[in-house]
């Protein structure tokens, strides 16, 4: 399952409640915790953590040195072909070169003057990473224009999905945990008590924290971005 949208602070509510985490706690003290703020910080925190910024597709323009390792006189760059991005590109509507800062440019096409690479990365469901152009690149600072789409996919998998819940009910967790136990060592609930170990990392929640946590990690490292 994909999605077309990041989870909203109403998905990690209903993750909690649905796994009946939440029994201790008020109904007023479990909508009075903001999971907006936590999903946000989620996501940003995911994004950091991988690499890709944006991790969701998103139409941008963005501007490059020429690829290359010369500098020379009057402040032109280049003497490569390959130009790495830095990030994702998932489809490009234009590409314009200027061998001057003021000048107007040249638009570029693809499949003669450039190419998307790695070729296969969208049959690998992965965005392109670098250019590499038909001929040697020289010009200006920032005289590489680019306008695409850009990010790592254009639907967020389901494990990324999942890892974001998990990461923000994981940092909520403290929270909820002080209206679970309020202050108790032990929690009720008809023939069954719960009760709650003392001292730093424990309390309701604490194990639960800890394995959302944990697969908030994993995820990340399965995306993280890999220089090339």
């Amino acid at each position: 399952m994909c999605t077309l949208s990041w989870p909203r602070g109403g998905d990690a509510q209903t993750f909690i409640a649905s796994a009946q985490l939440a029994a201790g706690a008020s109904a007023d003290a479990l909508n009075a915790i903001n999971f907006d703020s936590f999903v946000k910080a989620a996501i940003t925190t995911f994004q950091n953590a991988t690499g890709w910024r944006p991790f969701l597709g998103k139409q941008s323009v963005r501007v490059f040195d020429p690829p290359g390792p010369e500098r020379g006189a009057g402040g032109h760059y280049g003497g490569g072909r390959k130009l790495f991005l830095s990030g994702g590109l998932l489809s490009i509507t234009s590409l314009t070169v200027s061998v001057t800062a003021d000048s107007a440019g040249r638009v570029l096409t693809k499949g003669r003057d450039f190419w998307l690479r790695p070729s296969s990365a969208i049959n690998d469901g992965e965005p392109f990473r670098f250019i590499e152009f038909a001929s040697t690149q020289y010009g200006a600072p920032e005289s590489i224009v680019i306008d695409g789409v850009w990010g790592f996919a254009l639907t967020i998998p389901e494990d990324v999905w999942q890892a974001i819940i998990s990461k923000a009910a994981s940092d909520a967790a403290p929270q909820l945990a002080i209206s679970i136990a309020q202050g108790l060592a032990s929690r009720k609930a008809g023939d069954e008590e719960e009760r709650y170990a003392s001292g730093r990392d424990t309390g309701p929640l604490t194990g639960e924290a800890h394995q959302w946590a944990e697969y908030f990690n994993a995820i990340v490292a399965d995306y993280k971005q890999v220089s090339l």
